[in-house]
């Protein structure tokens, strides 16, 4: 389904270095590290956001350009939606276009767009403005805005940073859930060890722009790991065949 290889990018340095892995239809791989570990850079260099300056990324065996990237991939940036006088629903359903070339958003797109917002539990806000909502919804709306789209391949940068604890859990379980049904590969950023663990097929651990460890969450979160990565003493546990982590303190 996809496949990195190689991947140097950066913006006037690199950042990210020989960055190789794979992953097939309905994966969740989680990417995590510390501040600056080149985990952005990673997902705005596979969604042509930023040019990768060496390497290759292939999906479904074809290499992706910025065009294929416009039209295939979603890419939800930890920034959110722009606060502009543009309704929830108008601007969920503009990220369709870019699937067919278009500029104006279609009835079915629109109902297409009012169906993900529905799913995601916030169709009553599809009528109010991008510039009136809160922190946690314009991050519920910026991952519609990418669901929408219907992509091959869904990067979701810190998806869940505003959100509850309770929101939290719904989002990425429903995120799981559709990357499975539809038989599509996600990538995730996060900073939440115990948020990627229960919902990652894969994990990632960036360290100093490398893959330090790449498996599964029982494979790569481990004490020495997180120890060498973070800086700090954790226990892991394992509650009902899930790892966790519990930060003791710094080293």
């Amino acid at each position: 389904m996809l496949r990195v290889e190689n991947l140097k990018a950066g913006y006037k340095f690199p950042v990210i270095h020989g960055i190789t892995f794979e992953l097939k239809r309905g994966e969740l791989m989680s990417v995590v590290g510390p501040n600056a570990a080149g985990k952005s850079t990673l997902l705005k260099s596979i969604a042509h956001k930023i040019r990768p300056i060496e390497g290759e990324v292939l999906l479904e065996g074809k290499p992706v350009n910025r065009e294929r990237a416009r039209r295939e991939i979603s890419f939800m940036s930890s920034e959110g939606p722009p606060k502009i006088s543009l309704s929830v629903l108008e601007f969920v359903a503009l990220s369709r276009t870019a699937r067919r070339m278009g500029i104006r958003a279609s009835e079915r797109d629109l109902e297409k767009a009012m169906n993900i917002l529905e799913s995601l539990g916030i169709d009553k806000i599809a009528k109010r403005e991008l510039k009136e909502l809160s922190a946690g919804q314009r991050q519920m709306v910026a991952l519609a805005q990418a669901l929408a789209k219907e992509p091959k391949l869904l990067l979701l940068d810190e998806p869940t940073s505003a959100l509850d604890l309770k929101n939290t859990l719904e989002v990425m379980e429903f995120v799981r859930e559709y990357v499975k049904r539809k038989g599509i590969a996600a990538i995730a950023v996060h900073h939440d060890l115990n948020i990627a663990t229960e919902f990652s097929d894969k994990i990632m651990v960036l360290h100093k722009g490398m893959v330090r460890a790449l498996g599964s969450p029982q494979e790569v979160i481990t004490k020495g790991i997180i120890g060498e990565v973070y800086g700090v003493d954790a226990e892991i546990i394992n509650v009902k065949g899930k790892v966790k982590v519990v930060v003791l303190g710094s080293l």
